[in-house]
């Protein structure tokens, strides 16, 4: 058999070829997650053609007698973890086990090395059982282990809820939490939102070798802007403290229209100095509470712990999440990727 792989340029994407990224995409999510609703082609489009800020994308196909059977993509940031890039090699269950893997990967490890990084990150979830096996067979190390939590909206009892808030409220005197208009927010509501996505730099990375990220008001609004070009909605609550006005802590959300029973919360922190006033059950119960009320028609909503973040484990535990399924963060060296045999 043939097999050719070919990068392709997202500047001049041809229909055919975004409809072959659409449909890899789409083949390996519900290999992960069978039960989800399918994703129409759009929503997948949208995501392959935003350009993330302050980064490139890059992709390449894999065809074996003119199928397509896989895929890669290589992602890098020229703002900070200048020596990393984060990348995967998606490749068909039926055309695994063949030697596309390593082909793929050893494309994105030399456009990664070409570009200055010296170690690639990518990850893996314990669904499909052969990604974390080829990770270690091509000689990568464990990072960090993640949960994805997941909660089913339909049994969520809205007094549970607002016990919830009531009793974080009790406890955060001196505090409270706004919702982030996004379309009107002013630079100070923007500023304050930056002070509390710093928080985000205090979880846990294990052993991988990733920067901290620092936030500003014109950053902040591209991270926003960025959400949009994807077609997604976005919410956002920040914990405020009273005294100060400074945004000490925060939790976001992210909906799709298109496919509204599923809602992935991107993350939650608050700011080292102002922990023990449940701020995170306070924020967390905020979202709990206006999605039941406004989205009915939303399931699950899912969010991604590492395993030794113990706080927010507790509080998603107590919320009602439960374990749906498991990642791994991988790291490997360029260098030793770029020899390895295809």
């Amino acid at each position: 058999m043939t097999t050719t792989i070919e990068e392709l340029s997202l500047a001049d994407l041809s229909q055919a070829d975004l409809k072959d990224a659409v449909g890899l995409l789409r083949r390996i999510d519900q290999e992960r997650v069978p039960e989800d609703p399918i994703t129409p082609d759009d929503v997948y489009a949208r995501q392959i053609t935003a350009a993330p800020p302050g980064g490139r994308l890059f992709f390449w196909r894999a065809h074996e007698n003119g199928t397509l059977v896989g895929g890669a993509y290589l992602q890098l940031s020229d703002r900070e973890n200048l020596q990393l890039g984060f990348g995967a090699a998606l490749v068909l269950p039926g055309a695994r086990r063949g030697g596309i893997g390593r082909m793929l990967l050893r494309h994105v490890a030399e456009r990664a090395s070409s570009e200055g990084r010296t170690m690639l990150a990518g990850q893996t979830s314990d669904r499909v059982p052969p990604g974390a096996a080829f990770a270690r067979a091509v000689g990568a190390n464990p990072g960090l282990e993640m949960h994805t939590n997941q909660l089913d909206l339909r049994v969520l009892k809205p007094e549970l809820v607002q016990r919830w808030i009531d009793d974080s409220r009790a406890k955060a005197a001196g505090y409270h939490v706004a919702w982030v208009d996004w379309a009107s927010a002013d630079d100070t509501t923007i500023g304050q939102v930056a002070q509390a996505y710093e928080a985000i730099n205090d979880m846990p990375k294990g052993d991988l070798a990733f920067e901290d990220e620092h936030w500003d008001v014109p950053r902040t609004r591209e991270r926003y802007a960025f959400f949009a070009k994807m077609g997604l909605e976005v919410w956002t609550a920040i914990a405020i403290h009273d005294s100060t006005g400074a945004g000490v802590g925060f939790t976001e959300i992210n909906l799709t229209p298109q496919v509204p029973e599923i809602v992935q919360q991107q993350g939650t922190a608050v700011t080292p100095a102002h922990r023990g006033h449940a701020l995170g059950m306070s924020l967390k119960a905020a979202v709990l509470e206006r999605l039941v009320r406004e989205r009915r028609e939303a399931r699950f909503i899912r969010t991604g712990n590492a395993k030794v973040n113990e706080a927010m484990l507790r509080i998603n535990t107590e919320l009602g999440f439960r374990p749906a399924w498991s990642t791994t963060f991988w790291q490997a060296e360029v260098a030793k990727l770029i020899q390895e045999p295809t």
